[in-house]
């Protein structure tokens, strides 16, 4: 028997094919190769209806971007902290220490100094943060915000200190507003608990991007994963749902020094795929996304290379392509046929343009006449 007639003829059956670096699935009926019976030199191949897919197994890495840490202001005991997926928002309390709470405002400048007002008024960025944290809960009144501590800032600042139950001093103490580039944020609180001590300084909890992104990393699968193809879950993780690859793109790996980057890029480079919904959401939701606040996140999934496609089906080895890249197949009594191809892998493909049932032929000639 023939090389073709053997391979073939195997797809009288569901066949499940092990390609190099994924799984080629073929479903055909009945069989499709005979011995030529003297109509042209070759194999004589019978198109069947079949369905090829093919997709590579990769492993999605969610996680959280970091945009800062939330330190105590003070020695002391934890009195509060809280502990929740959900984002905090700006002027929202993240905990307090010997009961003065520790609040959030946005701002790329970190706090530094006590605010209050003082001759000469202190200026600054630090300033024009705290001014528009406090317009945006209304203690700011028919004054525009400017980055200059005055009277008028102190006043505000005595307004919210009377909403959030604290001594109206009008001062501002180091640590009691920290500022975080963008807000809402999601914050994962360190290993601390309410009742414990805890010095100056120490960190009670890190910034989070508000949604984890969700990333492949490539590796050996470079050249094979591109921008558009469907990416789907393949274990049981609520929360994660399917997408497709919106860019591939090199990412710097940092060197790392304990947890912390210390040099961006200086240790090496990842091409990942980059992941979201057809609507451009995220693809790491619910239970998934919640995970992800105490680390990055492992999932198992899958990338379509070649979507389900069913149709009539012929070997590659059947087509015979034009100067201007048409394709076409002979059939046995030397008629030319031109056809489309709608998919292929691993040495077949779904065409469309000829009838199921046809007989072609296979030749090593690849030119259509």
């Amino acid at each position: 028997m023939s090389r073709w007639r053997v391979v073939v003829a195997a797809l009288s059956l569901l066949v499940v094919l092990v390609a190099v670096g994924g799984v080629l699935v073929v479903a055909m009926t009945g069989t499709s190769v005979d011995e030529n019976e003297g109509a042209q030199d070759g194999i004589v191949y019978e198109v069947l209806v079949g369905t090829i897919e093919r997709s590579i197994p990769v492993t999605v890495r969610a996680e959280r971007s970091h945009a800062g840490v939330i330190r105590s202001p003070s020695d002391g005991v934890v009195t509060s902290i809280r502990v929740s997926p959900e984002p905090i928002g700006a002027g929202e309390q993240l905990a307090s220490v010997d009961l003065v709470p520790v609040v959030l405002a946005e701002g790329t400048v970190p706090a530094f100094r006590t605010l209050e007002a003082l001759t000469p008024p202190l200026r600054g960025a630090d300033v024009a943060q705290l001014e528009r944290c406090l317009a945006n809960q209304g203690h700011i009144r028919g004054v525009a915000v400017d980055d200059i501590f005055t009277e008028t800032t102190a006043l505000a600042v005595r307004r919210w200190q009377r909403s959030i139950g604290q001594s109206e001093t009008g001062a501002v103490q180091l640590g009691a507003i920290q500022f975080v580039p963008s807000l809402p944020a999601v914050v994962a609180t360190a290993d601390v608990g309410v009742g414990d001590v805890i010095s100056a300084g120490s960190v009670i909890g890190t910034v989070l991007s508000p949604e984890p992104t969700a990333v492949i990393d490539l590796g050996e699968s470079a050249g094979l994963i591109e921008a558009g193809q469907h990416v789907r879950p393949t274990q049981e993780t609520a929360g994660l749902v399917e997408g497709i690859v919106r860019e591939v793109r090199t990412d710097a790996m940092p060197t790392l020094q304990g947890d912390n980057p210390v040099t961006p890029g200086s240790g090496g480079s990842s091409i990942v795929g980059v992941l979201e919904t057809g609507e451009g959401a995220a693809v790491c939701v619910a239970d998934c996304a919640a995970r992800t606040i105490n680390g990055p996140l492992l999932l198992g999934a899958e990338v379509v290379l070649v979507p389900p496609t069913t149709g009539p089906v012929v070997p590659i080895a059947a087509l015979r392509f034009g100067p201007d890249g048409q394709s076409a197949v002979l059939l046995a009594n030397g008629e030319s046929v031109r056809v489309t191809v709608l998919a292929e892998s691993d040495g077949l493909a779904v065409v469309e343009g000829i009838d199921l049932g046809a007989r072609v032929l296979l030749s090593a000639d690849t030119s259509p006449e």
